[in-house]
């Protein structure tokens, strides 16, 4: 009868197998990243954010996302806040 120690195991996993891996991503983030890429009010709002100096200290854009006080920000629109 086999047990835990007689069974062969694959090799340890190597930085190629691992690039393998991947992780899910939210529908929302995809949905805030298009907004902000292609939507006329979002690259509207990412214009405010860039010029205006009092939401510049508060509003961040990194990766793709508009972040506030270090929180993704989620614009008023209906489809978003669901």
């Amino acid at each position: 009868m086999a047990n835990a120690l007689s069974r062969s195991f694959p090799e340890p996993a190597t930085a190629d197998t691992l690039l393998t891996l991947s992780s899910p991503i939210p529908s929302i983030i995809i949905h805030l990243k298009d907004f902000y890429a292609q939507h006329q009010n979002g690259k509207a709002l990412l214009q405010k954010c860039a010029t205006n100096a009092h939401m510049a200290e508060k509003y961040k854009f990194q990766q793709g996302l508009l972040y506030f006080k270090e929180r993704i920000f989620v614009p008023d629109v209906a489809d978003l806040r669901q």
